[in-house]
């Protein structure tokens, strides 16, 4: 019953309403399915008799993929790269600071030595 039996009872309002209201409902349900089937599953037939992949399997067996890849791995490999000169900097700034306390130690006993003269 999709609302046909209101316009019976006069209720033509009522009935458009219950006739949109289920047309847009089982829309809704082909289009989560055709997506499902589209997206993930594949299996839709064309006019010719041909299989259709999913787009899943589309996209991987296609141009794009790989050079989507080969960015990837390039942009992997900067990464890669960029965290091992911040590493050898952090060494550096450590190496500075402990310099930089060994000054400050040396400059305190200068100054310790020239206040006793």
């Amino acid at each position: 019953m999709l609302g046909a039996h209101l316009f019976y009872l006069n209720r033509y309002k009522d009935g458009m309403v219950r006739i949109l209201s289920s047309l847009i409902l089982i829309g809704i349900y082909f289009w989560f399915k055709d997506f499902y089937h589209l997206y993930f599953k594949g299996g839709f037939i064309d006019g010719e008799g041909r299989m259709l992949p999913s787009y899943k399997q589309w996209f991987a067996n296609h141009p794009i993929k790989k050079q989507q890849t080969k960015l990837l791995n390039q942009s992997k490999e900067h990464f890669a790269d960029a965290k091992q000169q911040f590493k050898e900097a952090g060494e550096h700034f450590t190496d500075a600071k402990q310099q930089f306390k060994e000054a400050g130690k040396r400059f305190a006993e200068v100054k310790n030595e020239f206040k006793k003269r």
